[in-house]
């Protein structure tokens, strides 16, 4: 009895132990993949939550030079900051800023159609001729950055 309990011990240590150098370099760079991973995460989250603080503070400076920043592009805005953000700006009449932010700190199908409506009902009633083209091009960048529900039925 008690050897049997010695033989899967051993089994259990030899197991858990890597056989190779190559396994161990295998393990060490699973584990550098997996920390670069909760890395970027904990940085999109900050990044996220600095331009969130920016709005809510009505930084326009700060918020600027945040999403301007090469370095930030890499991260994608949350669905809900980015909500956000375009209200802001869309409130404000800054339709170069939402069309940058649109073009750079988005992914296409970011945001779903009914945050999409209420970023569009903040438009002015009345653009002048000049904000009216970036309006346009903001609104498009708006299509590519929400996911569309499939049809279900022609209309």
């Amino acid at each position: 009895l008690r050897r049997k309990k010695d033989k899967r011990e051993a089994k259990k240590k030899k197991s858990k132990q890597p056989k190779s150098k190559k396994e161990k370099g295998q393990k060490q760079q699973q584990q550098q993949q997996q920390n670069d991973e909760i890395a970027k995460r904990r940085a999109a989250k900050h990044f996220n939550s600095a331009v969130r603080k920016c709005v809510e503070r009505s930084d326009p400076d700060g918020l600027y030079d945040l999403l301007h920043d090469k370095r930030n592009h890499k991260y994608a805005l949350d669905a809900e900051v980015l909500e956000i953000v375009l209200k802001a700006f869309v409130v404000a009449a800054m339709f170069d800023e939402a069309l940058y932010c649109c073009r750079n700190c988005t992914k296409p199908g970011t945001m779903s159609t009914w945050q999409t409506e209420k970023i569009l009902q903040c438009l002015p009633q009345n653009l002048r001729n000049s904000s009216a083209y970036v309006a346009a091009d903001m609104i498009n960048a708006l299509c590519i950055a929400t996911d569309f529900d499939k049809p279900t039925h022609r209309t």
